[in-house]
């Protein structure tokens, strides 16, 4: 088994309860359910087929949300439901058998979804293979694109 680290990309919220602040200092080395976990939001947030090299990365979530058509709770629910299946399938592609069990993928649940002024906040479990888990927050902009 050899361990690899990814660099944080997100900054630490001053102050934030830690299920909002999963993340320490953009920089920082990051392993286990803290790497896996930025990779999901990351596949989460990145829209499917805009990276050139690697066509099936990503989601149709923030596609969605940029068409506006998440418009109530059900909505919020079914189009992540949706995201975290896309993502499952390219986190688990991704895997190597070398990784480490707390960087491999088991599942991830919606535990919350708030419509905040402007911003859908999903609130979800993620959970690795060797059983580690971390509740990580996935803040989203609303507004469809060129409403601003």
């Amino acid at each position: 088994m050899s361990r690899t680290y990814d660099l944080a990309a997100f900054i630490q919220i001053p102050g934030a309860p830690d299920t909002q602040s999963m993340f320490a200092n953009s920089g920082q080395g990051l392993t286990g359910v803290r790497k896996l976990g930025q990779r999901l939001i990351l596949e989460l947030l990145t829209p499917r087929g805009s990276m050139r090299f690697s066509p099936t990365a990503g989601t149709g979530l923030m596609t969605t949300i940029q068409q506006g058509r998440i418009t109530n709770e059900l909505d919020a629910h079914m189009y992540m439901q949706a995201a975290l299946t896309e993502a499952e399938t390219n986190l688990l592609e991704y895997e190597l058998p070398e990784d480490p069990d707390d960087e491999r993928y088991l599942r991830a649940t919606i535990k919350d979804v708030a419509f905040e002024p402007g911003q859908l906040v999903y609130r979800i479990q993620l959970e690795t293979l060797a059983g580690a888990d971390a509740e990580i927050l996935v803040p989203v902009d609303t507004l469809p694109r060129g409403s601003a």
